[in-house]
């Protein structure tokens, strides 16, 4: 179900049998009675718990950094990975001892979950009740664009590491996907994974349209609200209008994205192909494509969306005068400062920014924030609220690298399996 906060005008007395406060208008018929969407502004409230289900590969990278910002620059505190994880052990499904702080007891209310995640509803809604989290959403993009990245990104994965080309792929697709191993989640309806269901169903199975009514139910009662990439500027007008934030909350530059020499255009038989394969991803996408226009006339409606595009795509250029060098994206080679060089991964090459050298202090922490990649600022955020943690996973982690230099492992890969295996022993228990 999706919350709106259907008030109006706010009275200093209270309706006795409700609690609820009087609705008080001065009827004149020289003054307009206030529109729906200006008694909405005046008194919808900021919401500051917030539970965001990142999905792969649908700019979610981009509304986590929003999310960091808005709770950094609050003081809010964030439900993040344990040990200085980026994710929330996914692919597993989530569960809350996954979450640094839960069980010590050493964090007693948690505002804002926003990392990867398998989601599990059982699991959130008990974080939900010990955290007071209370909004829930999520992004979802063109399976068939989204295809397209993935393949990109996930080149190393077994599913893709023996085809050339995505055609090559498509055409051979259950000979070359092997859902039992680590990591093929990731070609096959990766949205539903994500959600949490099987996604491991052929579009000739007669139990396809009952599974994909099932998905889209789940997902209407759990969600609040879900995103369309495609559409960023338009879903983050309307997250603006649901969460009650205001236009510099959600403004932000794209993050985690590719440069274009790594993009192909898909050929029409393509496109036709990825829906076929990943037919459960492409019912969800239909329906809530559809739901997303229905909640934009509903919640903002046409002539305001319109207008509030315009004025974020304004802010966001004024944003970009002041904080860039050269105003745009660069190629991580370009980057001057290695703290703002985005994890490269699979054969995509992820831009970043370098920040104006010129700036202005006063500006210089926001620009800072709306440019660091996710990594990074996951990191930062962190050793904000565990201090005493982030100086034993350093020291850790030194420990490791100090054993791996006499080991028959070498480079950054031992380290990963080193750390792999200790997640290993902690997820048993």
């Amino acid at each position: 179900m999706y919350l709106i906060l259907t008030v109006f005008r706010l009275s200093s007395r209270s309706n006795k049998m409700t609690g609820l406060p009087h609705l008080t208008f001065n009827v004149n018929k020289h003054q307009p009675l206030p529109t729906l969407q200006i008694v909405r502004e005046l008194t919808c409230q900021p919401k500051s718990h917030i539970v965001f289900l990142k999905t792969h590969k649908t700019a979610s990278s981009t509304i986590l950094n929003i999310l960091y910002r808005y709770g950094e620059s609050r003081n809010l505190t964030f439900a993040l990975p344990l040990n200085k994880h980026s994710q929330l052990f996914y692919p597993f499904f989530f569960a809350s001892h996954f979450v640094e702080g839960i069980s010590s007891r050493s964090v007693r209310e948690f505002h804002i979950m926003c990392n990867h995640m398998r989601f599990r509803k059982s699991e959130v809604t008990l974080l939900a009740k010990i955290t007071s989290q209370k909004y829930i959403s999520s992004t979802v993009m063109n399976p068939v664009a989204m295809m397209e990245s993935i393949f990109i990104y996930y080149r190393s994965i077994q599913a893709f590491h023996k085809t050339e080309r995505l055609d090559d792929f498509l055409n051979n697709n259950w000979r070359n996907y092997n859902s039992s191993l680590i990591n093929n989640h990731y070609a096959h309806n990766i949205l539903a994974f994500d959600f949490g269901f099987d996604n491991n169903i052929a579009a000739d199975s007669e139990h396809l349209e009952e599974r994909a009514s099932m998905a889209i139910a789940a997902i209407e009662q759990d969600f609040h609200l879900i995103l369309i990439s495609e559409y960023f500027d338009e879903s983050m007008i309307l997250l603006k209008h649901a969460l009650c934030w205001s236009l510099e909350d959600v403004v932000s530059f794209k993050l985690n994205s590719r440069s274009e020499q790594t993009r192909h255009p898909l050929l029409a038989n393509t496109a036709e192909k990825i829906k076929k394969w990943n037919a459960l991803d492409w019912r969800i996408y239909l329906h809530f494509n559809t739901t997303f226009w229905q909640k934009v006339n509903s919640l903002v409606g046409q002539e305001q969306l319109i207008t509030e595009v315009s004025q974020l795509r304004e802010l966001q250029l004024k944003l970009s005068n002041t904080c860039l060098k050269d105003g745009g994206a660069v190629d991580p080679s370009q980057i001057k400062d290695a703290g703002l060089k985005p994890f490269q991964y699979g054969a995509a090459v992820i831009q970043g920014y370098n920040l104006n050298p010129h700036i202005d202090k006063e500006p210089r922490t926001k620009c800072q924030r709306l440019i660091t990649p996710e990594l990074q600022y996951t990191e930062h955020l962190y050793t904000q609220q565990f201090p005493e943690l982030a100086v034993k996973n350093r020291l850790a982690t030194r420990r490791v690298a100090h054993q791996h230099q006499r080991s028959d492992r070498t480079g950054v890969m031992g380290m990963i399996w080193d750390r792999e295996a200790h997640n290993r022993q902690f997820i048993r228990h």
